[in-house]
């Protein structure tokens, strides 16, 4: 009568080969010395604990206030620099229109790009250094980084656009 079965067919395996003591069994082959136990007690208490072996990452309200506070600058500067291009009379507030008709103010623009650069290749490199889980947000810092600063210098010198 013929099987239906899928292994039918098959040749039977053979029982693997028993181990000997001597080849990486879990259990040593013989038993350790007061000496050797005393020592291997003590390497484990000198060892860092685990949580300190782990690479650790960032806290999410940490990347948060890394963020915000480059963003905060990085938003500062982009509406001051839309407010540049508006008429005087349409700013809302008294201090703005002063500030807006200064001479010092697209220095102080620049100075607060540059700021919120720096604070993001800063925020990165301790996230490269201190939280290696994170680095993925190093990068992304840095690549905002990069961009804000050479974008903003450009709009910020416009004799820098032939170069």
């Amino acid at each position: 009568m013929r099987s239906l079965r899928k292994s039918a067919g098959l040749a039977v395996d053979r029982p693997k080969n028993q181990r000997s003591r001597g080849d990486d069994s879990i259990i040593p082959a013989r038993r350790h010395s007061d000496q050797e136990l005393k020592e291997i007690r003590r390497a484990s208490e000198i060892a860092p604990p685990v949580g300190e072996l782990i690479p650790k990452r960032a806290h999410p309200a940490t990347l948060v206030i890394l963020y915000g506070l480059s963003f905060i600058l990085l938003s500062a500067s982009v509406l001051g620099s839309i407010t540049t291009q508006m008429p005087s009379v349409d700013l809302p507030f008294d201090w703005l229109v002063q500030l807006n008709q200064s001479d010092h103010f697209p220095i102080i623009l620049f100075g607060l790009l540059c700021a919120s650069g720096v604070g993001l290749l800063l925020s990165a490199g301790w996230l490269a250094l201190c939280r290696p889980l994170s680095r993925h947000h190093a990068g992304i810092m840095t690549i905002i980084a990069v961009l804000v600063l050479v974008f903003g210098t450009l709009y910020s010198f416009p004799e820098l656009h032939a170069a």
